[in-house]
């Protein structure tokens, strides 16, 4: 009969709100944290998420991509990521919004990229992805006021005088 020895250990994670767990079974642990690089994006672009496996034993991560109300795009080419104990290793991850606004003020919408093993709790790192409408609210103003002016120019203009009574072409004077 084989007894294999289970011990878990608490640790707070810098990046996740809840710990992450570190199992250990016959002394292996499974640890890693995560960066991501840029943090910010403005339009769309690509972030590099970099796994670092600070365990004893080769591990597996899923990565999958979230945000709160589904407005961002993830171009995950990679989704399960085998690193190495000890080791690091990276997927790049295309970043972009699901629409574009046509008018309004620049949107920042906040989006998560977690990492999971079997056995782990996720952890994730958060990014920032800036959008600007097709049509920013500013140029809206310069555009209102010509019209105003010009629909205010027609309608205070003087009327043209049609005075050819006769109808022989000349318009006579009043």
């Amino acid at each position: 009969v084989e007894t294999a020895v289970v011990a878990a250990t608490v640790l707070p994670s810098p990046k996740t709100e809840s710990p992450t767990i570190q199992q250990s079974r016959s002394g292996s642990e499974e640890r890693f944290h995560l960066e991501m690089i840029p943090h910010e994006l403005k339009g769309k672009g690509i972030v590099r998420l970099l796994v670092h496996n600070e365990g004893n034993q080769n591990s597996t991560y899923t990565i999958t991509g979230r945000d709160t109300n589904g407005e961002v795009q993830y171009g995950i080419t990679q989704r399960r990521l085998r690193v190495s104990a000890g080791e690091d290793d990276s997927v790049d991850i295309e970043i972009a919004p699901q629409k574009r606004p046509l008018l309004g003020r620049k949107q920042t919408i906040p989006f998560q990229i977690y990492a999971t093993t079997p056995t782990s709790e996720p952890q994730f790192e958060t990014g920032q992805l800036q959008i600007s409408p097709t049509i920013p609210l500013w140029i809206l103003l310069p555009l209102l006021a010509i019209l105003l002016l010009t629909a205010g120019a027609f309608a205070f203009w003087p009327p043209v005088s049609d005075s050819d009574n006769d109808k022989d072409g000349i318009i006579n004077a009043d």
